[in-house]
């Protein structure tokens, strides 16, 4: 699976009290990347390529780039806002219809509040955080469960590349998720044949051999940079692995 994952560079609370005054409707303007906005009120008029959409309670629109749109003066929204979007994701977006309107247990609002709280984060993990759950918000409302799928692999095999050298379980990779333990173990046995933490192991040991290779760092110092807890389980694990120790994969490294 290599589906990129797209970047979300705008989401929040959006009352247009506080940008437009005196006008009954926002200037016409052309959407540059993918846009889905939730409206929480009644009333709202969205126009989209000269067509006229009543935004009713709980209905979420989608813009699409070079959509051309206005939207009838007030209105309030939760809005999300995505650029560099390709392939699946692409696609979902581009098959949706423009308004969908079904919210009945308040799981797409909640949804959209929670990718805005953590959009709004400083913390560095928060932005893996609110794309996944942006993921599993589209996989909602397209019925595309594989996506909800796709998207979970996808996000923890980010989160190893980006913190295999730091303590890291299963249960807090799958917490980064938004999913179960069991959960993600039994995706990563269908999809990929290798438990999560087999595929951890992997990228450890794939680190500790660029460091092998290209320097002279002792054996303990790689084990610890590269995320294993002492030198011998990095030892066990490296053998079990290549079939050979670090030391000897580091000697036969130098004659090529």
């Amino acid at each position: 699976m290599n589906q990129m994952l797209p970047h979300l560079f705008a989401a929040g609370r959006f009352d247009s009290s506080s940008k437009f005054y005196g006008i009954k409707e926002s200037p016409l303007r052309i959407v540059e990347g993918y846009e889905l906005e939730y409206y929480f009120e009644e009333g709202a008029m969205a126009t989209l390529n000269g067509t006229r959409y009543p935004m009713q309670k709980d209905t979420v629109l989608v813009a699409r780039p070079g959509d051309r749109r206005q939207s009838r003066l007030p209105f309030r929204c939760y809005y999300l806002h995505l650029g560099r979007v390709t392939g699946r994701i692409q696609e979902l977006l581009d098959r949706m219809p423009t308004v969908l309107s079904a919210d009945p247990d308040g799981a797409v609002k909640k949804a959209f509040l929670r990718i805005a709280e953590l959009f709004l984060s400083v913390e560095p993990a928060d932005e893996l955080a609110a794309m996944g759950e942006f993921l599993l918000l589209l996989g909602k409302l397209s019925g595309a469960e594989e996506l909800q799928h796709d998207s979970v692999l996808a996000l923890a095999q980010q989160y190893i590349k980006a913190h295999y050298a730091e303590e890291l379980s299963v249960e807090l990779l799958a917490q980064k998720c938004n999913v179960s333990a069991s959960y993600l173990h039994k995706l990563f046995s269908e999809k990929l044949g290798q438990s999560p933490h087999d595929l951890l192991v992997n990228r450890r040991i794939s680190a500790a051999k660029a460091l092998l290779i290209n320097s002279d760092l002792p054996l303990s110092e790689i084990a610890i940079d590269c995320g294993f807890n002492s030198q011998a389980y990095f030892s066990d694990c490296f053998r079990r692995k290549t079939g050979m120790t670090p030391g000897e994969f580091r000697k036969s490294a130098a004659y090529f």
